[in-house]
């Protein structure tokens, strides 16, 4: 599964579909429930938040046509863990000699 931690933002996109979709609606979901629903427009996007430390957010899409509107498709789920601070990195760098042929 996917982490993310407050301060990330998380974008959707509509994916590919068939059948000639010409809209598309999006709900985001925190545990299976829904929190933000709309029209796609330009894709949504989620800026994390620290109160969603300990949930898992997903979108989910709906496309539209003229024949109405297709069952959910469904993101990956991403854990919102907390932030575990300063990342560090330990970079080795080795004296040597670079071959030249």
């Amino acid at each position: 599964m996917m982490q993310a931690v407050p301060g990330d933002t998380l974008i959707g996109d509509v994916g590919l579909w068939v059948n000639g979709a010409t809209g598309y609606n999006y709900q985001l979901d925190r545990n299976g429930i829904v929190f933000q629903f709309g029209a796609w427009g330009t894709g949504p996007t989620y800026l994390v938040q620290e109160s969603d430390v300990g949930f898992v957010i997903s979108i989910t899409v709906f496309a539209i046509n003229r024949n109405g509107t297709s069952l959910a498709a469904n993101s990956i789920a991403v854990s919102i863990i907390a932030d575990p601070g300063p990342h560090i990195y330990d970079l080795m760098i080795f004296d040597g000699i670079a071959v030249h042929n």
